[in-house]
């Protein structure tokens, strides 16, 4: 089966941009799944993860719902471009789009869900309190705007979507009524099998080589992942550190000496990382899920995370192979470390659910909203 990024790039605009007559006269009841932003080179883990759900939608066959993606040309790799392309769509694009398609519901999977018609009800998927306003001073640039425009759509949204107690509660505190608010299963992310290992820079951009034991740090560098404390407690536990992914706007001046860096790494080479790595770090001091971090401890990988909320809720119970630890406390955090990875990899194990679960929920969250 392809996976789920070759998939929506083999659809054609012809063959799935719906004209209006084909979605008037459609049998059932019309969901519109936005995939806005899923086209790109370089796609976000959310944006993976709206292709994972739409994909997992798809195969399974609902008899009573007519599924369409919701998505628009390719966009350029510039953050000028994105930013352009994400107003426009927030403001025109998706009204354009829906209008005189009579979608009864519209799922907004990784974006605000913007200006709908009025006759189409709302999903939001919320992955984490950044995009509503909170942790202000994690959020990356032009974060701004999206907090207003977010807060802006709360009341149009019918039904809210996340995975986490955490997200929910959040939303709870935002005002959200909790009768809209459905919590749905957090899903493991499929990765195909390890092909090569990524290749490496130092901090200056120079080439390196990657040792044969690492510590693995996965996730867009932004000041709330605190890679620089996790590049800190690395060395103080002895162990070089690689960092994969795209840096948004942390001062790689502040990281420790030695570290490594990847980006631009293929879905194979990041399972290449977790096959490979002694164990992975994460000092974020906020997320909503963290979806590398079970990716990780599925595979069996050590991993040393920040006493968190939403680490607290899903990972607590996995003794065996997720520490809590404070990371503002360097040298304990970087003994716990130096003692996980001399525990060394446990046995694989399933534990969160897989997209064809998550799939269902949606779909009876859909029903519940079409009629």
């Amino acid at each position: 089966m392809a996976t789920p990024v070759a998939a929506f790039e083999a659809l054609s605009d012809q063959n799935h941009a719906l004209s209006t007559v084909d979605l008037v006269t459609t049998p059932n009841p019309l969901v519109a799944v936005d995939l806005f932003g899923t086209n790109r080179a370089k796609i976000t883990g959310w944006e993976r993860y709206a292709l994972n759900l739409y994909q997992a939608l798809v195969d399974a066959h609902p008899s009573d719902l007519t599924l369409w993606p919701l998505k628009r040309g390719a966009a350029g790799s510039s953050r000028f471009d994105h930013l352009r392309r994400a107003l426009t769509h927030y403001f025109f694009s998706t009204r354009h789009d829906l209008a005189g398609t009579h979608a009864r519901v519209f799922h907004a999977t990784t974006f605000p869900p913007g200006f709908v018609p009025r006759h189409t009800k709302v999903v939001w998927t919320v992955h984490d309190d950044l995009i509503l306003g909170g942790h202000r001073e994690f959020a990356r640039r032009g974060a701004v705007i999206w907090n207003r425009l977010a807060q802006a759509r709360l009341a149009r949204v019918d039904a809210f979507v996340t995975s986490t107690q955490t997200v929910r509660r959040e939303l709870v505190a935002l005002g959200v009524p909790e009768e809209k608010i459905h919590l749905v299963s957090a899903p493991s992310n499929p990765l195909p099998a390890a092909t090569n290992a990524p290749s490496v820079t130092h901090v200056d951009g120079s080439p390196a080589m990657l040792p044969s034991q690492f510590v693995l740090v996965v996730g867009t560098l932004e000041p709330r992942k605190r890679v620089d404390l996790a590049s800190r407690i690395a060395a103080r536990a002895g162990l070089p550190i690689l960092l994969v992914g795209h840096r948004s706007n942390v001062d790689l001046s502040t990281l420790a000496p030695g570290t490594l860096l990847a980006s631009g790494v293929s879905d194979g080479e990041l399972a290449w990382c977790y096959e490979n790595a002694s164990a992975l770090l994460s000092a974020s001091a906020y997320e909503g899920i963290n979806m590398p971090l079970f990716e990780a401890a599925e595979r069996g990988l050590q991993v040393v995370a920040s006493n968190i909320d939403v680490h607290r809720e899903l990972a607590g119970e996995y003794i065996d192979r997720v520490a809590l630890v404070d990371p503002i406390n360097e040298d304990l955090a970087a003994s716990v470390l130096a003692e996980r990875v001399a525990v060394g990899r446990v046995a694989p194990r399933e534990i969160l659910a897989t997209y064809a679960t998550l799939a269902e929920q949606h779909l009876a969250i859909y029903r519940s909203l079409r009629d």
